[in-house]
């Protein structure tokens, strides 16, 4: 169910007109993004940047461990900024509130502590959650 609310709802506001410059070089955590595709791009444009530079300069930077850190309040406030269905906002703001996490290491387990930010591994919302999170960053 969660897949399907991504797909029809959420990748909709994503390439929404009023908000498709913001998306338009990303290339991770989208339906039609790839490693493939951004190893593409980014050769077709170093190839044009050579032909009138002596030499181009490359700065990567990796924003996982960022994204990692990503407050819940402040997803659901760029949330806010989007298009999207009361119930849906609301959906989301649900999934999001009274997330717990427990430790289990050599047979001991640590009591429950909540969770008030990251992007929940394994989710569909989760890619959706770190693409609003980059613009956060912006």
């Amino acid at each position: 169910m969660e897949k399907q609310i991504v797909r029809v709802f959420l990748y909709s506001v994503l390439t929404h007109p009023n908000h498709s410059h913001l998306f338009e070089d990303q290339y991770a955590f989208r339906s039609t993004g790839s490693t493939t595709a951004t190893m593409i791009y980014l050769l077709q444009t170093l190839t044009e940047l050579l032909q009138i530079h002596d030499y181009v300069h490359v700065i990567a930077l990796d924003f996982s461990k960022t994204i990692d850190s990503a407050r819940h309040h402040s997803f659901v406030s760029k949330l806010a900024d989007f298009t999207v269905l009361n119930y849906l906002h609301n959906w989301i703001v649900h999934n999001l509130s009274s997330r717990q996490h427990q430790t289990k290491l050599s047979g001991e387990v640590s009591s429950m502590l909540a969770i008030n930010a990251s992007i929940i591994q394994g989710s569909a919302l989760g890619p959706v959650e770190s693409n609003m999170f980059l613009l956060l960053l912006t």
